[in-house]
């Protein structure tokens, strides 16, 4: 039996790597800078990876993800805690192929619809549903050309909202950057402007090959950051200490240095569960003197003595007619829940979420 005629091969047969180098069939030593097909390099047989392996080998090598596997769940809790979303669930698969054929099917689940938009250029995988949101004809058979995908340009927000209006859009995908395509990047307005849509059209914002930047996790850090300016001056309404990650994306902002690295200004000021969760805070005092040369900073009694005095006064607006059918059905629905809390003093988790 031959193998399946997949890529165009190298003629390289590597039998031996370290490190960040390889040494082939014939002892020729390279310098490898590839790695693999679209995956991060982080080199090879290095030996805590290698002991770790055959220490798991030595006890079960394999079995069903119908038990329970503490592996997993320390993996999951170790990566929320890095990544600062302790709050999401982690879905493990082989391929970035699979995440995003589950991330469309969850997407067609959650809205009841069947259509995704897609961008002109993209590559999302080969499996059935990754490969129809791909716009490459010559790797689509005619078994996956059947799917709802809508072709868009990218940056055409106009054309993106048209196909929206049809109501049966599930979700929208897209790249930060168009690798297969070409390096192509999208607008840092149309990014937004997609977000937006999506939410006023209740489709869901698939971000294929999403890469964070520390605790740059909130949109207003993420368009920020784009500005290029000789001077930055961040203004905020709320008291920065009810959310230190927020405060340490604004000083990152303005002074990226006046922090220190996140992973020291986390163990230092934020005080976590041993799952990661977030518990409260300490030496905030030590955080107002890192950052007073950078700060301006107006106290509540400071404002209250320029504000004029206060006037309270009700407008009453008629609902429209389409607002106040949203209104009794939502009604209906609260009243069944506060009646079902008030005989049995509990909420499914389904009741919160329609709660």
């Amino acid at each position: 039996m031959n193998l399946f005629d997949v890529y165009s091969l190298f003629d390289v047969t590597p039998v031996k790597a370290l490190g960040c180098k390889v040494w082939d069939s014939n002892g020729q030593e390279y310098l490898d800078l590839y790695g693999g097909h679209a995956v991060i390099s982080v080199g090879h047989s290095h030996p805590d990876y290698v002991a770790a392996l055959k220490d798991q080998l030595d006890k079960i090598g394999f079995y069903s993800n119908s038990v329970v596997n503490p592996l997993q769940e320390e993996l999951a809790q170790r990566l929320g805690k890095a990544s600062g979303y302790e709050d999401y669930s982690l879905f493990l698969d082989n391929s970035g192929a699979e995440s995003n054929e589950n991330a469309a099917k969850l997407a067609s689940f959650h809205t009841g619809k069947d259509r995704i938009i897609a961008f002109r250029k993209s590559f999302h995988g080969r499996t059935s549903g990754a490969v129809a949101l791909t716009d490459n004809p010559a790797i689509v058979s005619p078994f996956n050309s059947h799917h709802k995908v809508s072709f868009c340009d990218l940056n055409d927000a106009a054309g993106v909202e048209e196909i929206l209006k049809g109501g049966d859009v599930a979700g929208v995908i897209i790249e930060g950057i168009q690798g297969c395509g070409g390096i192509n990047v999208p607008d840092n307005g149309f990014m937004q402007e997609l977000s937006a849509l999506c939410k006023r059209y209740g489709a869901c914002f698939i971000l294929d090959e999403v890469q964070r930047l520390k605790n740059w996790d909130t949109q207003i850090a993420i368009s920020a950051r784009r500005v290029n300016a000789k001077y930055v001056v961040a203004l905020s309404g709320t008291p920065l200490e009810n959310k230190l990650e927020e405060l340490y994306s604004v000083m990152e902002l303005v002074d990226q240095y006046c922090l220190a690295p996140f992973y020291d200004f986390r163990d230092r000021y934020i005080i976590q569960s041993p799952l990661g969760k977030v518990m409260g805070y300490r030496n905030l005092n030590e955080i107002g003197d890192r950052i007073s040369s950078r700060l301006i900073r107006r106290r509540k009694s400071d404002v209250a003595i320029q504000l004029p005095e206060r006037q309270d006064k009700n407008l009453f607006v008629p609902m429209t007619q389409k607002q106040m059918d949203a209104h009794e059905e939502y009604k209906s629905v609260v009243a069944q829940l506060v009646i079902k809390w008030q005989k049995n003093h509990f909420l499914s988790e389904t009741d919160h979420r329609r709660l």
